[in-house]
């Protein structure tokens, strides 16, 4: 009879150190979950910030290239004949020489160079 109160006073605390033991697991998993859920909401918070300046990058470039392409026109439009025709538009070709036109040096085609309408 001593013999069972004593394995059964053994099985009881080796139960309770279980129990115990359970409990400790119990609550370092309940941090470690609530540490895993703080690193994902950091982490989906992080992502949405990069999106966020992706989209601002891309945005960015495209007003650089539209700028770039305007840059170009316009030193293109220097570069052209800058001489009127007829119809009162710039001439499109593409200037080769210069000429004093009413006191004013500009660009002119080969064409326009042979006109009188300069001084």
């Amino acid at each position: 009879m001593i013999c069972y109160k004593r394995i059964n006073s053994q099985l009881t605390i080796k139960r309770n150190e279980e129990h115990i033991n359970a409990i400790e697991f119990k609550n370092q998993q309940d941090n470690l979950q609530k540490v895993n859920l703080d690193l994902v909401l950091q982490r989906d918070t992080e992502h949405g910030k990069v999106i966020e300046l992706e989209g601002k990058v891309r945005s960015l470039k495209a007003d650089l290239k539209t700028k770039d392409t305007q840059i170009e026109q316009l030193q293109q439009l220097e570069h052209n004949c800058q001489m009127l025709t007829k119809s009162g538009n710039r001439c499109s070709k593409p200037a080769k020489l210069k000429t004093a036109w009413q006191g004013i040096e500009i660009n002119v085609c080969p064409q326009h160079s042979k006109t009188d309408n300069y001084e």
